[in-house]
């Protein structure tokens, strides 16, 4: 009820790097290594598991372009237009370019096409450096301007530490030498020390030694690539099965091992179309002197009234996002349990103020076209009232 796609996507993340040996730097392995019993480590590493974690960050915008199918985004141009017009998620920076339809229409076709073509820079086997990095330079942009647009939590800040595993052995080699250069010199010291604490803190400690592997090195290794090469596929035909392309669907029957291994995802942000159920809540609780306060707005005295900024009444992006859920049809089984934890905690923390019953409304203004504002309707979503004793 609270996830977003920045949350498939660091999953996934970390999924393939079970199988990359992410400890040989900026860790507690590396800490716990002495720079004088072995050489320096390798920098770089080929395995089909880098091809796993480069291939998912180009899923992730080749497949939500693809599911992008509406007239919004591929001819009119207009999908911009009506993600800005959601006062839920509305940042500054959206409202400086929301008067300006043309820069809307221009904007909403270079993000549909950067999402669609930019991921097949990563496949070009020559100038590799320099298409890698003209990748991370387009993304991270892409994503500084969502962030000062559109209120969308840790989703732009996932995405860009993603992007930070396809920096080229020159760039990354440039910034250990710059930025990092004091951890190296010093051995983690200070991370050192930390963990040295926590260590003093363990009630016990297990030591496991194996004398003769279980399984050969060189057999575990291709049994390793083996799965990540088939974890691999299933991915990359889970995805394409949700679009439109006419390839062959992943059978219903085979989906369980998806989700068996979490390898479940679908990028559908703001696909096909954007979100167009725009409005507010409003929380009425009934007191028992008969005021009609609105808990969303610290027991204010209800109104109709469009707050000024619709995206303050949030306290963070995951609240926001249940309550983008709350909206459906398909989660009203849920909302009489809001509802009542809602009242809950308001008469809890108000005692001088407790409200016997509690009324969840949602202000529907829906997203119209060419700027056209519709008239707020009121819907009640769901009501509660407290038990009698």
């Amino acid at each position: 009820m609270i996830e977003q796609g920045g949350d498939d996507l660091l999953r996934m993340l970390l999924f393939w790097g079970m199988f990359l040996p992410w400890g040989r730097f900026y860790s507690v392995d590396a800490a716990q290594v002495k720079q004088t019993a072995i050489a320096a480590p390798k920098t770089s590493y080929f395995s089909v598991a880098t091809a796993a974690y480069i291939l998912q960050i180009g899923l992730v915008y080749f497949s939500t372009a693809l599911l992008k199918n509406s007239p919004e985004w591929t001819t009119e141009g207009t999908a911009l237009y009506y993600a800005l017009s959601l006062d839920q998620i509305l940042m500054p920076g959206g409202r400086l370019i929301y008067p300006y339809p043309e820069l809307l229409r221009v904007l909403t076709h270079i993000s549909y096409y950067t999402e669609l073509l930019l991921p097949f820079l990563l496949l070009i086997p020559f100038y590799n450096n320099f298409f890698r990095l003209v990748v991370v330079g387009v993304l991270t942009s892409f994503h500084i301007g969502i962030s000062l647009t559109l209120f969308v939590g840790l989703f732009y800040l996932i995405n860009i530490a993603s992007v930070t595993g396809l920096l080229p052995p020159p760039a990354m080699d440039w910034i250990d030498r710059k930025l990092f250069s004091s951890f190296h010199k010093t051995r983690f010291g200070p991370f050192k020390r930390i963990l040295q604490h926590f260590r003093k803190l363990a009630f016990f400690t297990v030591h496991i030694r194996i004398h003769r592997p279980l399984i050969p090195n060189y057999l575990l290794v291709q049994l390793r690539n083996g799965f990540v090469a088939v974890a691999l596929f299933y991915c990359i035909w889970w995805n394409l099965s949700g679009t439109t392309l006419p390839t062959p669907k992943i059978p219903d029957d085979s989906r369980w091992l998806g989700y068996t291994l979490r390898l479940d995802q679908h990028w559908g942000m703001f696909a096909p179309t954007v979100f167009k159920d725009d409005g507010w809540y409003i929380y009425e609780g009934s007191t028992a002197k008969g005021l009609a306060i609105d808990l969303n707005q610290q027991g204010k005295e209800v109104d109709t009234i469009k707050p000024a900024s619709v995206m303050s009444l949030f306290k963070n992006d995951r609240w926001r996002k249940y309550s983008e859920n709350y909206l459906f049809v398909h989660n009203a089984y849920m909302r009489p349990y809001y509802c009542n934890y809602l009242m809950r905690r308001w008469n809890e923390a108000h005692p001088q103020q407790q409200i016997k019953k509690l009324e969840v409304i949602y202000m529907l203004e829906p997203s119209l076209p060419d700027y056209q504002v519709a008239t707020p309707k009121r819907e009640v979503l769901c009501s509660c009232a407290n038990q009698p004793e």
